[in-house]
């Protein structure tokens, strides 16, 4: 999976972005097949992802305006096509052994349809984070904190019979904002919605423009909304800075690009 992400992800978006210059369709065709190979060699959220970054440069081509009308049948638009997705491919896992290892996690859902069952089944750690929050919401346990009743693995045992190596004997933990919120209580959780909120606010800038770093941009704000939600606060050190990095300078080269339109 690392393998995936340091290496083949990284050429997916060049070669996207280098395909959206002078052919947007080949670029939006090219992240679709790209997504479902991914899922193919269990590379799940990335490949989900990609298919994802793909319907919203779709929408960027047909030049749709972020006005609330326009947003909200766009959102119903995604629901059903991502539902769509998720249909076809729970078809591919439970009759035709598509994917492998990850995949497998759908046979031990009682409904495998319903993509929540799934998040709670591959994401065991946010019910158990979310109840610790509940003991200290305002202040937060401080950084790495240590389960030292062992009380939230056994929670998390039970949620996930498997089991999950916790060698640090800390708070499980599979969010950026929940996990924020579990280190560093209100402070923390501020702290990551105002990141959240910067870097939405920066991906709508750059969505409103036809903008040539457009896919690199969109593959990896995807990313981080997936790592915000469900991954570990480490990203947060590890992917955040670049994808940040990538939107500041995009919001910069689009700051300059008007004020030389507005002296000319």
């Amino acid at each position: 999976k690392s393998k995936y992400k340091s290496t083949i992800l990284p050429t997916v978006a060049l070669v996207a972005t280098f395909l959206w210059k002078s052919k947007k369709f080949f670029s939006i065709i090219f992240l679709l097949s790209c997504g479902f190979l991914f899922m193919k060699f269990d590379a799940r959220s990335s490949g989900a992802g990609l298919i994802i970054a793909a319907l919203i440069l779709f929408m960027q081509t047909i030049k749709l305006n972020l006005q609330p009308k326009k947003i909200f049948y766009a959102l119903i638009l995604t629901c059903f096509l991502s539902y769509g997705f998720y249909f076809y491919y729970i078809n591919l896992v439970l009759f035709h052994g598509f994917g492998g290892s990850n995949a497998q996690q759908l046979l031990l859902l009682e409904n495998p349809y319903n993509p929540i069952n799934l998040i709670l089944q591959g994401r065991s750690e946010i019910a158990v984070t979310i109840e610790a929050i509940k003991e200290k919401p305002l202040l937060g346990f401080g950084s790495w904190a240590k389960d030292k009743t062992g009380e939230y693995m056994r929670m998390l045992v039970v949620l996930f019979p498997q089991g999950i190596p916790n060698p640090l004997a800390i708070i499980p933990k599979h969010s950026v904002l929940l996990g924020s919120w579990l280190w560093g209580g209100l402070s923390g959780l501020l702290g990551a919605l105002i990141i959240g909120w910067t870097m939405l606010s920066m991906f709508i800038k750059t969505f409103r423009v036809n903008f040539f770093l457009n896919p690199i941009i969109t593959i990896y704000f995807v990313e981080s909304v997936w790592h915000y939600f469900f991954s570990p606060i480490g990203h947060i050190r590890i992917t955040f800075p670049f994808t940040i990095a990538i939107l500041l300078t995009a919001t910069h080269i689009m700051l300059n690009s008007d004020k030389k339109s507005a002296y000319t």
